[in-house]
Order: C-alpha cells, then structure tokens, then sequence
C-alpha cells in the first residue's frame, strides 16, 4: 500500500512536471514569434517587384502622352488592347523605339508585365535625351504606330 502511494504520486508529479513544460514551451514560443517579424515569400516577391517598378514609373513620367491625329484609310490599332485608333486619342510613344499605344495599355502592360515594348521588346527606361527625341518626334507626328498582322 505504500508502494501504490509512492508510485501514485510520484505518477502525479512527472505529469505535472510534463505539463507545465509543454506549457511554458508554448507560451516561449508564441512570445519568440511576435517578437520577430515574419515574412512571407509573397511579401517578399511583392517587396521586389516594387524596387523593379520605380525606375518604369519614372520613365514614365519622362514620356508625355500625345493626341494622335489619323489620315483617311490609317487603320492602325493598339498592339495592347487590339483597339482600332480613333482621331484625338491620346499614346504614349516609347522612346526606344518610337511605337504608340494608348496611354493607358501600355502603362499597364510596362507596370505588370515586363518593362519593354510590346511589339519590339526595347527596353522603356531610356536616358532622358531618348526621351526629350520621342517628345519632340511625337510632337511632329514622326511616330511609328504597331501595325497588327
């Protein structure tokens, strides 16, 4: 009978002992964790591909939107949107390599895609004097329109 009582309680004081382990384990864990911020790998992905838009969004800044004025029988549309352009609409002419599209579809496809032309893959952030040429050429109606075929 006293065996049973020393077995019993020693039974109830490895139990308790494994408990408040487990216990305290838990509660150090959940506390390293808050401590430490975490990341995820979509974070990080989302994180890189904000450091790789910056230079596009200010070679966009750099290339003005033009009004596009047609000549009877130009049938020419966007490489982006397959749009057909009508007279007055506005482009964005990359200065690489002089292709329009409206302003809004390419804005998207270089912020979301690849920061290169769509139809000629020239890269868009160009230096400044490429830019200042594309305004200018644009602004003469120098501008070498995408022809889908």
């Amino acid at each position: 009978m006293r065996l049973e009582r020393a077995l019993g309680a020693t039974t109830a004081l490895l139990f308790a002992a494994s408990l408040t382990y487990v216990v305290l384990s838990t509660i150090f864990a959940c506390l390293c964790a808050a401590r430490r911020p975490q990341r995820s790998p979509d974070a990080e992905l989302a994180a890189a591909a904000v450091e790789t838009m910056e230079p596009t969004k200010r070679a966009l800044d750099e290339i003005h939107v033009v009004a596009v004025h047609l000549r009877d029988g130009d049938d020419d549309e966007c490489a982006v949107c397959l749009a057909a352009y009508a007279s007055g609409e506005e482009l964005r002419v990359l200065p690489a390599c002089r292709h329009g599209f409206h302003w809004e579809c390419v804005d998207r496809w270089l912020l979301t895609r690849a920061p290169t032309c769509p139809v000629c893959r020239a890269p868009v952030v160009a230096a400044s004097s490429e830019a200042r040429d594309a305004k200018g050429c644009a602004a003469t109606g120098d501008v070498m329109l995408p022809v889908a075929s």
